[in-house]
């Protein structure tokens, strides 16, 4: 058990297909909420570094396991990893079951993309922040959304041979930072991402979303966090995301593709600017 896992409370909510939603939480129970949802392969476990912060003294931290992700459940029905409205109603749902009012939702890469789905078909948070987030996926144009050493490992994390499906997660894990990571760090995101099946990611990888459309069409407080050497998604992507709303906030931190592991403090001190600016 790490530090972060032995001071985070741990929940459940439920899908309204029934899925099982494992959820962490960390920090004061009444404070305001920020909903962080992790990325393809990884569980809310990747958002530890900031439940140590000061963060979690005055935000309570709500960080559930994406379906088919960490300890959550997995989906009998394909269609349970491709509709919007399913990852979007997973989110509804850790909101409903822990009570949250008017959570911030925060997405890190392809978590981006489930708060997107949550704006487009659940009306979103209080606010929105897009941590290396791609701008869509399956669509015409994604691939300038990516980088070109991401896509040509991509195939890799759906692949049913274990040692290409384990050798593909551990060079994404090596491609999210810009510097190498202490190595108990490294193998603890690498134990997360094992524990995706990879029918679990060859179903996220059929999505079809482009993200600035749902953005365009909304109002909610938007931030943009971007890494300098971010080496999965493409700088172009976030570009695209702030085209869609040119009133959002962008920060640009010079880390790879995980600024709150990178550069925790400041990745909080952006975040905390962006929250200390919003509408009371």
């Amino acid at each position: 058990m790490t530090p972060g896992e032995a001071t985070a409370r741990r929940r459940t909510a439920e899908a309204f297909d029934g899925v099982p939603l494992h959820v962490w939480d960390a920090g004061p129970v009444d404070a305001p909420a920020l909903l962080l949802l992790h990325g393809i392969g990884q569980s809310g476990l990747a958002w530890e570094p900031l439940w140590r912060s000061s963060l979690a003294e005055d935000f309570r931290l709500v960080c559930p396991d994406l379906r088919g992700h960490g300890r959550s459940g997995v989906p009998d029905d394909p269609a349970g990893l491709t509709a919007p409205a399913v990852w979007g109603g997973d989110v509804q749902a850790v909101i409903h079951a822990l009570g949250l009012a008017a959570p911030v939702v925060v997405g890190w890469s392809y978590g981006g993309l489930v708060a997107i789905d949550h704006l487009a078909t659940c009306g979103g948070g209080r606010a929105l922040v897009l941590v290396c987030a791609p701008a869509g996926s399956g669509i015409r144009g994604a691939r300038a959304f990516y980088d070109p050493g991401f896509l040509a490992l991509a195939a890799g994390l759906g692949a049913t041979d274990a040692a290409t499906y384990v050798a593909a997660q551990q060079a994404l894990v090596e491609r999210c930072t810009a510097e190498p990571l202490e190595p108990l760090l490294t193998a603890a995101l690498l134990g997360e991402a094992v524990r995706t099946s990879p029918a679990t990611i060859a179903g996220v990888q059929q999505r079809s979303i482009d993200g600035r459309s749902a953005l365009a069409g909304s109002a909610v407080p938007l931030l943009v966090v971007t890494g300098r050497r971010d080496a999965v998604v493409a700088a172009a992507s976030g570009e695209a995301l702030l085209s869609a709303r040119p009133d959002g906030r962008h920060v640009e931190l010079d880390t790879g593709h995980t600024p709150f592991i990178e550069d925790t403090d400041g990745f909080v001190d952006a975040l905390t600017d962006f929250l200390g600016a919003l509408p009371a």
